[in-house]
């Protein structure tokens, strides 16, 4: 498995291709919608087709629903920066996440984790630790962004998200968790970049194609 998933990942590396600008959504909002041709691959770790699938088969009992956010939203900016609708969360988190079960020294909340994911992929990967204005920047040149968030609106203990646009009222999401894990609906209105901050902002990685 590991060595397929190797070869999805050179794959998308060749794919991948630099001078891309944000799309114009309107009203001055620049990045990926959710859906459409200027969409983003939005994928959802609440999907039937993975969501109660183990990270490690019998390694682990957290499955795709409970704890696949990370995996889920570097499955979606990496396909949709290399244009690659093979790489998947599954074939993301078995890569990923099954390292990170077995003992690696990269673990899932540290900045070498997203870093090395998104190099594999072919991708130019950055920890930009809270530098909104360096994702901000990001979005208008066509990449996209990750953040992880402790407690707050968007989680009770941790969860990452995608930032995808950017425009005059602030930044526009993508939950890999759908509706988000209080029902909210997280990704069709804006957040200011004090709100990202004030909501438990932990950390941000910045990704583009190159």
């Amino acid at each position: 498995m590991l060595a397929s998933v190797a070869l999805v990942l050179s794959a998308a590396s060749a794919q991948a291709s630099a001078g891309t600008q944000g799309h114009d959504l309107g009203d001055g909002v620049v990045g990926y919608a959710m859906s459409g041709p200027k969409g983003l691959a939005s994928y959802d770790q609440t999907d039937p087709a993975w969501a109660r699938q183990r990270f490690c088969l019998s390694r682990t009992r957290k499955t795709f629903k409970s704890s696949g956010c990370g995996g889920v939203a570097l499955a979606s900016v990496g396909a949709t920066l290399t244009d690659n609708r093979l790489i998947n969360p599954v074939r993301v988190i078995r890569q990923w996440g099954c390292r990170v079960l077995r003992g690696s020294s990269v673990s899932w909340r540290s900045p070498d984790y997203m870093i090395r994911a998104g190099r594999d992929m072919g991708l130019v990967s950055r920890n930009v630790q809270e530098d909104l204005g360096a994702v901000r920047r990001t979005l208008k040149r066509g990449g996209l962004a990750i953040v992880v968030f402790g407690p707050g609106r968007f989680t009770g203990r941790g969860h990452y998200l995608v930032l995808r646009a950017v425009g005059p009222k602030g930044f526009y999401l993508m939950d890999p968790y759908g509706r988000g894990q209080f029902g909210h609906n997280n990704e069709r209105r804006a957040f200011s970049g004090r709100s990202l901050e004030a909501n438990g902002l932990d950390n941000l990685w910045t990704f583009e194609a190159r």
